[in-house]
């Protein structure tokens, strides 16, 4: 069963070991835990729907409450402490386009707002109602789930959009394929999520980001449907898959998408080196994906970060064992940890192991081998977990990312954990997502926590503006796969400049006149 008050499922817990708290008690403080408001309470203090009846809706207090946030910090204060909660009036659970197209159609009439819903997993706030005198309709996509086809010889799968990460990777492993697409948030989100937000997964490095692996889709709007052909390449005018991708939910509801996928490999390794500095690391791991030699993934832990998975780790035996070989091995103190995959046909698997190898010697690093690596596969999704065990213990927990070319990755790395460090966080940065051209930046930062959610509020959203502007004015985009929702909105200017915001803002209006798609995310109103 999933938590209404937290991330992931009742019953999966991620510990805080002794040698971690203590390190991040020298590093911020202690923090408070905020007095949390219980469901009954939270429920009972719901306002009267707007709108009784709506087609395939319920005006149950519950669903009205889990559907009104997601998984950023401000939605971490409302459904903790109660603060700034507002709902939608109503929930959908439609089951087939027929019943999407209906509650576009009634919505339209009626100029009801419509938000929706995939796995509730945003952090920037996609899921908030707005303020308005107009009734509010979230949709709930997730009864849409059907694999509709899988053209084995083409590599295409056609799929409902509702479909989870774990849902979708089952349907296509019994067939022998796979998606490839491993966001952190992969048991929760869907793939219409995916797409709605520019999503990215772990193994972008192979299997590329949604954008390289949606081929077609189809999308219900309120001025009619909008279908993308999945042809392999077309130089057809404007690619209108563009329009889709980063949509947000400002143009209507992905009910169905083709995607690329790929033959199981028939070899995959992960396994984990260690560099003596994040210099050699970044130097190592930008000759690595310039170099043209296949890996499925190379994520680079910076030192800070390095330091920090290790606290983890720090009170199993085996770790003093690690730390014996390193300082045998020489290996500073101020380590990086790189984290790598390689699958595909064995031969060629070998063929990058070796060259990798070969490279991380060449920068004087010790390859660890696969025993880590098979520990961090098995555990990748439960990190996120944390976020419960540090808010319990009087901490607060968000991330940011960003992507910029090489040339300038170290320096707005070091201005981003500048930046939060000096208003009280502890901040520590990893490079995951990798392009010839440059890489993510994606931080990690931890503050104390007050008593007072408002203050808890204006904390973040301090640390927030300042490093987003930051971000923007620095060479780096203001998201690489989080999206823009309601956090980032305000930056987006600055990116795509005043006639980049004015056609964004055009294509929504062409296929939503009245603005009943989720208004006030992307761009205003």
């Amino acid at each position: 069963m999933r938590r209404w008050n937290g991330w992931g499922f009742e019953g999966i817990e991620y510990p805080l070991h002794e040698p971690a708290l203590r390190m991040l008690e020298e590093r911020v403080g202690t923090g408070e835990k905020p007095k949390e408001v219980t469901l009954k309470r939270l429920i009972k203090s719901l306002p009267e729907p707007k709108i009784k009846s709506f087609p395939h809706a319920t005006d149950c207090p519950f669903h009205r409450l889990t559907h009104s946030y997601g998984q950023s910090f401000p939605d971490w204060i409302k459904f903790k402490t109660g603060a700034f909660i507002r709902t939608p009036d109503l929930v959908c659970f439609p089951q087939t386009e027929e019943e999407i197209e209906e509650i576009v159609a009634k919505a339209k009439r009626q100029k009801i707002v419509l938000i929706p819903y995939g796995g509730g997993t945003s952090v920037l706030r996609h899921l908030e109602p707005p303020e308005t005198d107009r009734p509010v309709v979230t949709v709930d996509m997730k009864e849409l789930k059907r694999i509709i086809d899988l053209d084995e010889n083409s590599l295409l799968a056609t799929v409902e959009a509702g479909i989870t990460g774990p849902e979708l990777e089952r349907a296509l492993n019994v067939k022998g394929f796979t998606c490839g697409h491993f966001p952190q948030s992969f048991e929760l989100s869907t793939l219409g999520g995916w797409i709605a937000t520019r999503s990215s997964g772990q193994f972008s490095l192979r299997y590329g980001k949604i954008e390289k692996i949606l081929q077609g889709c189809k999308v219900i709007t309120p001025t009619g449907t909008l279908k993308v052909n999945p042809y392999p390449a077309s130089a057809s005018g404007i690619e209108l898959k563009n329009v889709v991708l980063g949509s947000e939910g400002r143009i209507g509801f992905i009910t169905e998408a083709t995607i690329r996928v790929w033959r199981l490999p028939e070899k995959e390794i992960v396994g984990v080196a260690l560099l003596p500095s994040d210099e050699a690391g970044i130097e190592l791991i930008k000759g690595l994906s310039q170099s043209g030699i296949p890996f499925t993934m190379l994520r680079l832990s910076l030192s800070k970060e390095t330091e920090s998975s290790m606290s983890l780790m720090a009170h199993k035996w085996w770790f003093k064992l690690l730390e014996g070989y390193l300082n045998l091995r020489r290996l500073p103190a101020k380590r990086c940890m790189l984290t790598y995959a390689i699958s595909g046909h064995p031969k060629q698997v070998r063929l990058s192991l070796s060259y990798l190898k070969k490279e991380v010697k060449r920068f004087d690093g010790v390859v660890l081998g696969r025993l880590a690596g098979r520990r961090w596969l098995r555990d990748r999704f439960k990190l996120p977990y944390i976020r419960n065990t540090l808010w319990d213990l009087g901490y607060g927990v968000d991330t940011l990312e960003t992507a910029t070319v090489w040339s300038n990755v170290p320096r707005l790395t070091g201005i981003i954990e500048r930046i939060l460090e000096e208003r009280g966080a502890y901040a520590f940065s990893h490079l995951s997502h990798l392009y010839p051209t440059g890489s993510s930046i994606y931080t990690t930062f931890i503050f104390p926590l007050s008593k007072d959610p408002e203050e808890n509020y204006h904390r973040w959203l301090n640390m927030k503006q300042k490093v987003s502007i930051a971000i923007v004015k620095n060479g780096g985009t203001i998201s690489h796969h989080h999206g823009v929702g309601i956090d980032h909105a305000q930056y987006l200017k600055e990116e795509k400049g005043k006639i980049g915001i004015e056609t964004i803002t055009n294509i929504i209006k062409s296929l939503d006149p009245d603005r009943i798609m989720n208004p006030g995310k992307m761009v205003k109103p």
